[in-house]
């Protein structure tokens, strides 16, 4: 059985990760995005998702440590402005697009076929609004434009849980989703 994370933020799969049940890669594993952009991306089978002309590149790079084992240091936050999806762990300024397009590509490929397996469940990770405004407001200072996630602000509440829940009944013919609300 394949856990797949649908979660606002890396949560979904570190924990997984961590408790050892993390076997494989999806597109919403290492991004940002609430759960009404997630929704709309399966809504529309990931049409235009990471589409060049509505990518928005931040030119302030940052470094990040992962698993306290190596660090990358020139990192870009690059924002979809189609889907509202904040991807912090992909781009570098080494303008690596044709690698990070091709990476989402099979994680999109293998989302596809992993939601035709009954065995596999979909792992919702929710947050509360405080929190997720507070990691938009960490990234703010990397755009030039300071009301760059506001409508993903704005949006959180527009699809709730019920609303995912049938989109993917309906499109998958899945009826497994465990809920898991964070305490942060």
């Amino acid at each position: 059985m394949n856990y797949i994370p649908i979660t606002f933020d890396c949560e979904g799969a570190n924990t997984l990760r961590s408790n050892g049940i993390r076997e494989n890669a999806f597109p919403f594993d290492w991004n940002i995005a609430p759960l009404h952009n997630i929704y709309n991306l399966i809504k529309n089978n990931f049409e235009g998702f990471l589409d060049p002309k509505s990518l928005i590149y931040s030119n302030k790079p940052f470094a990040h440590k992962y698993d306290n084992e190596y660090e990358v240091n020139n990192l870009i936050p690059v924002f979809d402005t189609k889907y509202g999806f904040l991807f912090i762990h992909d781009f570098t300024l080494d303008n690596n697009y044709d690698i990070i397009y091709k990476k989402y590509k099979k994680r999109i490929d293998y989302f596809k076929h992993s939601v035709k397996n009954k065995e596999n469940t979909f792992v919702y990770c929710g947050f509360n609004i405080d929190y997720i405004t507070n990691i938009y407001s960490k990234w703010v200072p990397y755009f030039d434009d300071p009301t760059i996630f506001d409508f993903n602000i704005l949006n959180l509440g527009k699809y709730d849980l019920k609303d995912f829940e049938n989109l993917i009944t309906k499109k998958y013919k899945k009826n497994n989703l465990y809920k898991y609300i964070s305490e942060i």
